[in-house]
């Protein structure tokens, strides 16, 4: 992947799901959380979760403005 598209992973709400899975699959696991470093996630279950609704919430809220402009034009 191009340097200049690595931004790219912080919009993504699959980075976020993936991250509180393994944190919830991972934490009491008797090796400790090292996989979970291992992979460099640092957010922790909830701070993934966090993270994931407020994409939810901003992709949602796109959404409602493009379809407010959308009706606008078209009345």
């Amino acid at each position: 992947m191009p340097n200049w598209l690595g931004w790219f992973q912080y919009t993504s709400p699959f980075r976020y799901a993936l991250e509180s899975l393994m944190w919830n699959q991972y934490t009491d696991y008797e090796l400790g959380t090292g996989i979970v470093d291992q992979y460099g996630y640092h957010l922790g279950l909830w701070g993934a979760f966090g993270l994931l609704a407020a994409v939810g919430l901003v992709a949602r809220a796109g959404a409602l403005f493009a379809l407010k402009i959308l009706v606008k034009k078209l009345e």
